[in-house]
């Protein structure tokens, strides 16, 4: 997934309902990306049964007196491993600032140019 390197993470939302369990929960990241114009995807792990955020904060990274604090940016995105029904993801941020790891069943990856869906990737 290496046309995601640099893509800014604009919003990450988790859709749980504990009144549903049975309901697939999924994590969906939008991100955007400058190419020949700005380009936006969206991530969305399916069926996630656990995810980690670990993120540093303070003057060694994410800080309130540096540029960096209004922005997440990918610096890549791997699966760890792969298990019968589920896989390990691992986002990684650019500047080391942090990274999220994911367990979902799949993750599928859609490409929207200037407010039209172009279709899905993954």
């Amino acid at each position: 997934m290496n046309f995601l390197i640099d893509a800014k993470i604009m919003s990450i939302k988790f859709d749980f309902d504990a009144s549903n369990v049975l309901k697939n929960q999924n994590l969906i990241f939008e991100v955007e990306k400058l190419e020949d114009n700005l380009v936006s995807y969206t991530l969305q792990f399916i069926d996630v049964s656990s995810f980690q955020v670990f993120l540093d904060v303070g003057e060694k990274n994410l800080s309130p007196s540096s540029y960096e604090a209004d922005s997440m940016y990918i610096s890549s995105i791997v699966m760890l491993e792969q298990y019968k029904n589920h896989k390990k993801w691992k986002i990684t941020l650019i500047d080391n600032v942090g990274s999220i790891e994911i367990f979902s069943n799949d993750i599928e990856i859609v490409r929207d140019e200037l407010g039209k869906e172009v279709g899905k990737i993954i």
